[in-house]
């Protein structure tokens, strides 16, 4: 099926270059293991459409399955400066940092993903132990400096889970309804993406296919 999908979608892009529908082409040569074909279906997509964040967001994804976090996190760095608030590119730029040893800008954005995510138990984990690690370097070198004190961007917050009292409504909250209404549209699969959920989305891109063909 996957090979019949990108047929479709070859087509499609191919006949409208300005088509956004490249994001699931990409989508559909990284899940048949065409990494490098899905890559360059997403960078000549990005030159002609340079602000799809969520086209970024695929593009970032991509690379770190290509285990190149250099330039994942080139992409990811630029969707949190067009979108600050992107939960999914704040959370890999967190991971990125952590696993090449870059411990102070790995807690800055882990206290990002908290600010986003109060919740998010993976990250509380992480800045925990990145926190530990860092006060424990700094009692080495300079035995009387106090702990650092829990922050979200400089400011005081004795727990992650009280950081911040309005949590963000999920993607799925937003569009709810719209699934059985079969109203769902491209941009709604961008806000999936947006939130890392590539499998609503790929349904979202399917259905759409199945329901309007000249839909892009």
């Amino acid at each position: 099926m996957a090979l019949e999908d990108i047929e479709k979608l070859k087509e499609k892009v191919k006949k409208d270059p300005n088509s956004r529908l490249f994001v699931p082409l990409a989508e559909e040569y990284r899940k048949t293991g065409m990494l490098d074909e899905a890559i360059s279906v997403l960078t000549t997509g990005i030159a002609s459409q340079p602000g799809y964040t969520s086209a970024r967001v695929s593009l970032g994804k991509i690379y770190l399955e290509k285990k190149m976090a250099s330039a994942a996190k080139e992409e990811f760095e630029k969707v949190i400066s067009a979108i600050p608030d992107n939960l999914f590119a704040h959370k890999k730029l967190a991971e990125i940092y952590r696993d090449t040893g870059e411990k102070e800008s790995a807690i800055g954005e882990y206290r990002v993903v908290l600010k986003l995510n109060p919740f998010d138990g993976d990250a509380v984990s992480n800045l925990e132990t990145l926190q530990r690690g860092h006060v424990q370097e700094e009692s080495i070198t300079a035995p009387e400096s106090a702990p650092e004190e829990f922050s979200v961007q400089g400011n005081a917050a004795p727990s992650p889970f009280e950081a911040f009292k309005e949590e963000k409504m999920p993607v799925a909250e937003k569009l709810s309804g719209k699934e059985d209404k079969g109203g769902y549209r491209l941009k709604d699969a961008d806000l999936f993406i947006s939130e890392g959920n590539y499998l609503k989305a790929m349904s979202i891109y399917r259905e759409m296919l199945s329901n309007n063909p000249h839909d892009r």
